[in-house]
């Protein structure tokens, strides 16, 4: 008979020795499994409940945000106390491996305009919430009285994402230099006179300019346009395109 283990014995001799191991490792072996079906019947209901973070959501309405350190926690609240801004939102707190209640950061975002904040936890001590992205999106100038927008495409709007303020549109009414067209509300004004020039209607067949000036209380003024005072019909077209920091 030909021999064909690699050991010197027969097959029938080596699967009995098989066998026999087997039935040595059997209670181990069904353990491992036993064990390991547990561990994944254990992370699908982790999933199927929202995640390994489920177990740091916390419901944080009233909270006091300063109190919200030494662990991961991650929530919605209304009407917390010390959140960056009036808004209520989403916040999470990441602690210090180390020293959780002495090192840390937080986020606050906004539920309804996904403004993100963040602070620092640092030796006991919170520093200031810094935005990191806060967009109030377009809002509509208010217009002074006999200006109007020049046309529904171009309607004046102002918008603030981060400290930089933009303003674009375009308006008519204008009759006179030095002509105030609207007032930027308070959180909007520059901490510096911005001064810019931009296009207006053509006359003759050649373009023409306009010095706009927006002052420190919010005046947004056309102070003079190389146009003829003596021209103005009020029908005339007052490009607006301008950002500033507002810092």
């Amino acid at each position: 008979m030909v021999q064909l283990s690699i050991y010197g014995e027969t097959p029938i001799e080596e699967i009995r020795e098989l066998r026999t191991l087997l039935n040595q490792d059997d209670r181990s072996i069904y353990d491992d499994v036993e064990q390991l079906q547990t561990t994944v019947e254990n992370l699908e209901n982790l999933i199927a409940q929202g995640g390994f973070l489920e177990s740091a959501s916390e419901d944080l309405n009233n909270k006091d945000l300063n109190t919200c350190i030494g662990k991961i926690i991650i929530g919605y609240g209304n009407n917390c106390v010390n959140k960056p801004t009036s808004t209520n939102g989403y916040f999470i707190n990441i602690p210090h491996n180390d020293k959780p209640n002495l090192y840390g950061k937080q986020f606050w975002i906004t539920r309804a305009t996904n403004d993100i904040y963040m602070r620092n936890l640092e030796n006991g001590t919170f520093g200031g919430w810094i935005a990191l992205r806060a967009d109030t999106g377009w809002i509509d100038l208010p217009l002074a009285n006999g200006i109007t927008s020049y046309s529904a495409a171009q309607s004046p709007q102002y918008r603030k994402i981060n400290n930089t303020v933009y303003i674009r549109g375009a308006v008519k009414g204008i009759r006179t230099d030095k002509t105030i067209i609207a007032t930027l509300p308070s959180g909007f004004r520059p901490t510096k006179v911005v001064s810019f020039v931009q296009n207006m209607s053509m006359s003759g067949g050649v373009a023409n300019m306009v010095r706009w000036q927006v002052q420190t209380d919010g005046d947004i003024e056309m102070q003079y346009t190389d146009h003829s005072l003596s021209e103005y019909t009020g029908s005339e077209w007052f490009a607006l395109d301008v950002n500033f920091l507002n810092d």
